[in-house]
């Protein structure tokens, strides 16, 4: 099995001002993607080259409250409490591609991913399993496990915005066997080498190195 990044997931309180945000850091405006009926949420997305893509996601103010959690811990009170402070990189994303199917992997290894849902935004279609965050941090260092159903990937149809990821790292605390655990999955997906893992004296972190126009910048 082989695995590649697919996208980075960016949380916001509201889509605005996490769009500002974004063309702020990066010299580059998030464009318009869609809505989420399924989760009740809306997003917006920026391409960064070699078949990655950003998104920066936040609560759809128009859209009814789903009748179950909206992915990514958007209802719990220790992500509201951080997207309080300002937005976050707080996930990511690896893409499966065919022969492998996602609903055969996750009915065969339950303990390794989760559900796989039917998601849909506009006329994208894919199946996801998404990963949620933890009880004490708001970021979630397992990748959720993406296939696409289109046969074109989304990050192709958007316009060259001149970014790019030049690293991906994930900091975890030292001794919580977190590193170890994050390892075991990317070996298990065949994703070794699509992000780095250090350990840290401080909080869970993920960390994006983007190349732009005025050269490199962090995104946390």
């Amino acid at each position: 099995m082989k695995s590649v990044i697919d996208h980075l997931v960016v949380l916001a309180a509201d889509l605005e001002s996490g769009c500002a945000y974004i063309e702020q850091s990066l010299g580059a405006a998030p464009l318009p993607g869609g809505k989420h009926p399924l989760m009740g949420t809306h997003n917006a997305v920026l391409r960064l080259q070699r078949g990655v893509y950003l998104e920066v996601l936040a609560i759809d103010p128009e859209a009814e409250a789903p009748g179950h959690p909206r992915w990514f811990g958007l209802d719990e009170p220790h992500v509201r409490e951080r997207l309080a402070a300002g937005l976050y990189l707080a996930h990511w994303a690896l893409r499966l591609e065919r022969p492998h199917d996602i609903d055969r992997l996750a009915a065969q290894y339950p303990q390794k991913l989760p559900k796989a849902l039917s998601l849909a935004r506009g006329e994208l279609r894919w199946r996801m399993c998404p990963r949620q965050p933890g009880a004490t941090s708001p970021v979630i260092l397992q990748p959720s496990l993406i296939q696409w159903l289109n046969q074109t990937h989304p990050g192709a149809s958007l316009p060259d915005a001149g970014l790019a990821m030049a690293r991906l790292t994930g900091f975890v605390p030292v001794g919580s066997g977190k590193a170890e655990e994050l390892g075991e999955t990317l070996r298990w997906l065949g994703a070794e080498g699509q992000i780095a893992v250090q350990e840290t004296l401080v909080e869970t972190e993920l960390v994006a190195e983007i190349e732009t126009q005025a050269g490199v910048r962090a995104l946390k």
